[in-house]
Order: structure tokens, then sequence, then C-alpha cells
């Protein structure tokens, strides 16, 4: 079994860039209302230390249900700016003494 699949990273995918929505906004991804992100609030920001901790911090808690559910051993998420207008998000996932990270432009 491959550790680092396609569904392991559409997974991620899914849980950074679906939108969670606010409370009682319906948001998410389809088949799973909880999965999601706060993420796209932050599109208009002036992109600032705050608004890298607080995407770091959006990141984290849109995946820690990797780490719940034992998918992944360890989690890392590392947010700077790439442009005037734009963050990499990097995620690297540890798992069986194997890590994979992946880079995600918003």
């Amino acid at each position: 079994m491959k550790i680092f699949d396609a569904s392991l990273e559409r997974s991620i995918e899914i849980s950074l860039f679906s939108d969670r929505g606010l409370e009682g906004i319906q948001g998410g991804y389809w088949a799973d209302t909880s999965m999601g992100s706060l993420l796209p609030l932050l599109k208009r920001r002036k992109i600032n230390k705050e608004s890298l901790n607080e995407s770091r911090d959006m990141a984290y808690k849109a995946l820690s249900w990797l780490l719940d559910k034992k998918i992944i051993d360890q989690l890392l998420i590392d947010v700077s700016r790439d442009s005037i207008d734009s963050i990499v998000i990097a995620i690297t996932i540890k798992k069986q003494n194997e890590q994979k990270t992946y880079n995600y432009r918003m």
C-alpha cells in the first residue's frame, strides 16, 4: 500500500479549499459538510504576520482530522508570503518514517 497516494492529496485539497462556512451558514465539502476550512475568508485581507499566522492555524484545524483518525502520524504546516498578493502553504505529512510535502499557492 502506498502511504502517499492520490486519495490523501485529494483529501488535503478538499479540506483546505472547501469553504467550511460560518456559524449558521452551510459550507464544506458536499459529501461531508464538516470538512473544509476558513482560508477563503483571508483572500481579501492584507498579507502580514497576523494573517500568515491565522492561515497556518486555519490550515492546521482543517487538516487535524487526519491526525485524529490516525491516517497520518505528524502534520507540519509552514505559511510564507509568495508575492504581494499570494501566500504558499507548505503541508508536510509524516507517516511510518516517510514524509511528503505538498505546496499550495493562494
